[in-house]
């Protein structure tokens, strides 16, 4: 007589009934891991939205499914944005640009569905009702998207976002093992989505932050009380490259000089009695011969405020200001306005320093007639009759947005 399932072979291991048991445990821990995998896909997706379609492709594959989707409309604009595996992409076009999507029968009347409780078609429209309408016949029906299973994932403003995941009627309708696994999923989902706004707002802000920083003529430097460079706009960018008065050590920020360099640091570190960040200041920052020194100033920055960097410490803002770039600025500026030439720009630039005529002349290697000539010309275009006038006139510069803006 052969051994009943369960009984023992004589050796201690038992048969049948134990060894199934062991095969679905084997299942079990496999269908775990493949959960896990697809939690982690969800929060890869999170964090770079390129990886969405593959965690709907894991989702569809999990559930059982042909199609898997996650979009968002906007009930102002009427607009639709969508991830969706499965789909033809001619029937994903129609779907989002023809209307189909306010068309879904579906989609309106689960607009009501506390956000993150799953549902089923059937419970907002009896099957025989659905089929008989043209979303389901013009639109539906040709992808076999029509046992579903959706969860409004979150509902901010005028935005609507749900998940959903679809298949023929000739699948029957979602198990309720099937079911109870894509709830478990949406609390997940639903946490990548949030994430993934966060993130694009926080990008958003930090780079319209960085745009206006590098729309700035002066330099704009972020150091931590450790001296390293946390950020800098181009113009900052620019300045360090020429490590000519300020530039990169392996310490951190340094000056050209060391006595500037401790100078400079001195003001970073400071530190008033009770610990908070010092009041700041403003240095020079000595340059080679011929060009005028940089302006530091140094303003303390605290956590909370909102900059292109996330400050886990005390910080400073260091603005730098190159005095030759601001003259060639306002230059630039008065030749525009006025008209004059490049070479007239220039003799404008070196008669305003108030040494005399020849004294430009020589600086420009021209001679003294050449100079007298320009003088004349610059007098005719501004409007002016008088060096000093020609001063005053220097001396008020354009703004602070850079001239190649």
């Amino acid at each position: 007589m052969g051994r009943q399932p369960g009984q023992s072979d004589g050796n201690g291991t038992r048969t049948g009934r134990v060894k199934t048991a062991r095969q679905t445990g084997r299942l079990s821990i496999d269908r775990s891991l493949a959960v896990m995998d697809l939690v982690g896909l969800i929060f890869e997706a999170a964090l770079d939205p390129a990886s969405w379609p593959a965690a709907l492709d894991r989702l569809a594959l999990a559930t059982g499914s042909r199609y898997a989707s996650l979009g968002t409309f906007n009930l102002v604009t009427r607009q639709v944005a969508a991830a969706a595996v499965g789909y033809d992409p001619e029937y994903l076009r129609r779907y989002t640009e023809e209307g189909w999507a306010t068309k879904n029968i579906h989609w309106q009347r689960s607009g009501f569905t506390p956000v993150g409780q799953v549902f089923s078609p059937e419970m907002f429209v009896p099957r025989d009702e659905f089929v008989r309408t043209d979303f389901y016949n013009e639109w539906a029906a040709p992808l076999g998207h029509e046992n579903a299973l959706g969860v409004n994932v979150l509902i901010e403003g005028a935005n609507s976002t749900s998940a959903a995941v679809t298949r023929p009627f000739s699948k029957d309708i979602y198990s309720p093992e099937e079911q109870r696994l894509f709830a478990a999923l949406v609390p997940h989902i639903q946490r990548a989505v949030q994430l993934q706004h966060r993130l694009a707002a926080l990008e958003m802000h930090r780079a319209s932050s960085v745009e206006g920083f590098n729309r700035l003529s002066d330099g704009v430097v972020i150091v931590d009380d450790e001296f390293a460079i946390l950020f800098a706009n181009r113009a900052a960018e620019a300045l360090l490259a020429e490590r000519d008065g300020v530039r990169v050590d392996s310490d951190g920020i340094a000056g050209g000089t060391q006595a500037d360099t401790d100078t400079l640091r001195g003001l970073l570190a400071a530190r008033a009695i009770n610990g908070t960040p010092g009041a700041g200041g403003r240095c020079q920052l000595t340059r080679r011969e011929g060009r005028s020194p940089l302006s530091a100033l140094v303003v303390p920055l605290r956590n909370g405020a909102d900059w292109p960097v996330l400050l886990r410490r005390h910080a400073n803002l260091v603005f730098l200001t190159d005095p030759d770039h601001e003259a060639r600025a306002r230059f630039t500026a008065l030749r525009g306005q006025f008209g004059l030439t490049r070479a007239e720009s220039a003799f404008l630039a070196e008669i305003v320093k108030g040494d005399g005529l020849q004294a430009a002349a020589d600086r420009l290697g021209v001679s003294l007639a050449t100079a007298r000539t320009h003088l004349r010309h610059v007098f005719d275009k501004t409007g002016t009759r008088r060096q000093a006038e020609l001063v005053k006139l220097a001396a008020t510069g354009p703004g602070t947005l850079r001239d190649d803006c």
